[in-house]
């Protein structure tokens, strides 16, 4: 059987602690979470990439609400208020894929 590399905490719940312990019994690697390896680039990329794509979403949503705004288009109730939440999922996405991009970049990714 292949052996595993499991990462855990010592501060991890008793139950999942347990599971460790059983495992390394197995002939499992048991490591703390500072020996977690570095990211690969690839994931660090795609990431990067993800985020692009996030912000390009953002500057599409607040140039339509922008032409709104300016009456260049005709405003849609509906359309408007979907476009308003809309931007808020997007930032929420940017946000987290953002902290996700410090955590990788400084080595150490927490649950």
């Amino acid at each position: 059987m292949p052996v595993v590399v499991i990462y855990s905490s010592t501060q991890a719940c008793p139950p999942a602690l347990d599971l460790a312990f059983r495992l390394r019994a197995q002939g499992h690697q048991v490591r703390s979470l500072s020996e977690l390896p570095t990211p690969r680039p690839a994931r660090l990329y795609s990431l990067q990439l993800e985020l692009a794509g996030l912000q390009q979403d953002e500057r599409t949503i607040r140039w339509v609400l922008s032409q709104y705004t300016e009456g260049i288009r005709m405003p849609d109730a509906d359309r408007e208020r979907d476009l308003r939440s809309d931007l808020e999922v997007t930032l929420w996405q940017i946000d987290n894929v953002t902290a996700f991009l410090a955590q990788l970049k400084g080595g150490v990714v927490s649950e």
